[in-house]
């Protein structure tokens, strides 16, 4: 009969362990924003990634369109696993802005001050198998523009 618990708590903890980090999910308005598993190092692998923007154009990532001033917050949310806390960095010119670290399971983030143009950004989590970035963009554009 232990054989028979021991085997049972073996397969349901190898079953609930990922190989991969939680994916968080990102938003504008009522429109889904695909993300990219980027640089992380989960359950002792670490793999790295180039700059998040020369990481988006190597996968053919294609930005999601928002037309006219984006009045919609930008929302991430990790549903499955709950980070420690996340950080959320916009890239604009290939350099870093910080947006800020964050605890808890979601946020939504002001998109009102984003000029037209194609802006990165990246979500950096941690957990305790890991950390993990997630990066995606998102393209502004004006009101009839095409």
């Amino acid at each position: 009969m232990r054989q028979w618990v021991w085997m049972l708590s073996l397969v349901l903890l190898v079953g609930c362990s990922s190989k991969t980090p939680p994916q968080p999910l990102v938003s504008v308005g009522k429109v889904n924003v695909p993300v990219v598993l980027s640089t992380h190092c989960w359950t002792g692998g670490c793999v790295d990634f180039p700059a998040p923007e020369d990481h988006l154009q190597v996968t053919n990532y294609k930005p999601v369109t928002l037309h006219s001033e984006p009045t919609d917050s930008i929302f991430v949310r990790f549903n499955a696993a709950p980070p420690k806390g996340f950080t959320v960095t916009h890239w604009p010119n290939g350099r870093p802005d910080h947006l800020g670290t964050f605890n808890g399971r979601d946020l939504n983030i002001s998109a009102s001050g984003l000029v037209p143009g194609v802006h990165t950004f990246s979500i950096s989590a941690g957990w305790k198998q890991g950390s993990a970035t997630h990066i995606f963009q998102l393209e502004v554009r004006q009101r009839g523009g095409e």
